[in-house]
């Protein structure tokens, strides 16, 4: 009797990706690049601790791996670095992907997925990251085989890298940060015993704070920056925010932008319309504020890719099924 092999498509999916994606980048077809606020850091020659106090510390020390392989191979350096970001967000939506829905996304949903990596600029892929890490950790929160305290050291560690991720870029840190707080907010809520204390659980949670912590701060950083934007340039939003809306505004007329605002919400309105009931509750608040965060934003507002495909994967999937019941009565 002859045995039967089996291919486990998520052991060959990441090397697949991220050899196709290296490929692109050695032929020229799709280059990534560092972006100024990380590359004249880079340029001065000052060591990356020399900047700890800097505002764009963080984003420094999220593309450096990137910027001494681009020293080392250079044209094709940072590209490698960020199909390995592309990489591992493939992996990522796969298991949020799973974790919302029971099952792996379809071929159609991976390849929209890869598409926008290639339309991205140098840090797209990285804040897209922390994003989908935020997602997966909202994810794993849902699974109903969680058993025990939640924030454990893997799980604080992952919503580290979520905050260091998104730090590329000031709406996609904002997004982060507050869709992270609201999943503390629900672990909080969600602990109904109090779990026998040890010295593991008190360095966790002493660890959890400090991440915690940290991500308030940055908040607090980006914050002020934008209010200090403001009272420079008070009276012009597209002075204080230069891309996202504020571009459309200096570009295009109002109805342009108003038109764009109205297509979002009848989108949310859809989506609400046929899945409410059928999805994870949580998808619409972080939805939403991934909608708003995009008013700062053309990466900000691709956030909402992710959640998309995984709407429009559970549409489809419903149609099908109910397509098949149809016909065989």
């Amino acid at each position: 009797m002859r045995r039967r092999i089996v291919i486990d498509t998520g052991t060959l999916l990441g090397p697949l990706v991220f050899a196709v994606f290296c490929l692109l980048s050695l032929t020229g077809v799709k280059v990534f690049e560092a972006w100024p606020q990380v590359t004249v850091l880079w340029d001065s020659g000052w060591p990356l601790l020399y900047f700890i106090d800097h505002f764009h510390f963080e984003r420094y020390l999220a593309a450096y791996p990137g910027l001494m392989l681009e020293e080392r191979l250079p044209g094709i350096g940072f590209s490698i670095y960020i199909s390995l970001f592309a990489t591992i967000n493939t992996l990522l939506f796969r298991q949020v992907h799973m974790n919302f829905t029971g099952y792996r996304p379809s071929l159609f949903a991976y390849v929209i997925f890869l598409l926008i990596h290639l339309a991205m600029n140098g840090r797209g892929p990285i804040g897209w990251a922390g994003w989908l890490l935020c997602l997966g950790l909202h994810g794993r929160f849902d699974a109903p085989d969680r058993t025990g305290p939640f924030m454990t050291i893997t799980n604080s560690s992952l919503l580290f890298f979520s905050i260091l991720f998104s730090s590329v870029s000031s709406g996609v840190f904002m997004v982060v940060f507050l869709s992270n707080a609201m999943l503390i907010a629900r672990v909080l809520r969600g602990s109904l015993h109090i779990h026998r204390l040890s010295l593991g659980r008190v360095l966790t949670l002493l660890f959890a704070s400090a991440i915690i912590g940290y991500g308030i701060y940055r908040a607090i950083l980006y914050l002020l920056d934008a209010v200090v934007k403001i009272h420079l340039f008070f009276g012009s939003y597209s002075a204080v925010i230069t891309h996202g809306v504020g571009l459309l505004v200096e570009r295009y007329e109002l109805s342009v932008v108003l038109l764009v605002a109205a297509i979002l919400g009848i989108s949310f309105a859809l989506f609400w319309t046929f899945l409410k009931g059928r999805i994870a509750p949580v998808l619409w608040p972080l939805m939403a504020i991934s909608m708003v965060g995009g008013a700062f934003g053309f990466t900000t507002l691709t956030l909402n890719i992710p959640l998309v495909l995984i709407f429009i994967s559970i549409l489809i999937r419903e149609f099908l099924s109910n397509l098949t019941s149809q016909t065989q009565t």
